[in-house]
């Protein structure tokens, strides 16, 4: 089967985010998590980036965007 790479998490505040990544990459360590939020401050997308997201997607986005994003990650890999 195909490995899974990313996973797209969404939750309210920045800090929901911490313990939900914490478990994903003790499961998997490898695996690039992506963050889908509301919050769209730069100070919160370090925040997201300082808890070991990869990356982040502000809400409403449009769902080729987020396809858009994982090509791109996926092709730099």
């Amino acid at each position: 089967g195909k490995a899974v790479r990313y996973h797209v998490l969404d939750r309210r505040e920045a800090q929901d985010f911490e313990p939900v990544v914490a478990e994903l990459h003790q499961l998997k360590p490898d695996l690039r998590v992506i963050a889908s939020t509301g919050l769209e401050q730069e100070t919160k997308r370090q925040e997201f980036k300082s808890l070991g997201v990869a990356d982040v997607v502000i809400k409403p986005f449009d769902p080729h965007e987020l396809l858009d994003l994982i090509r791109h990650r996926l092709e730099g890999a």
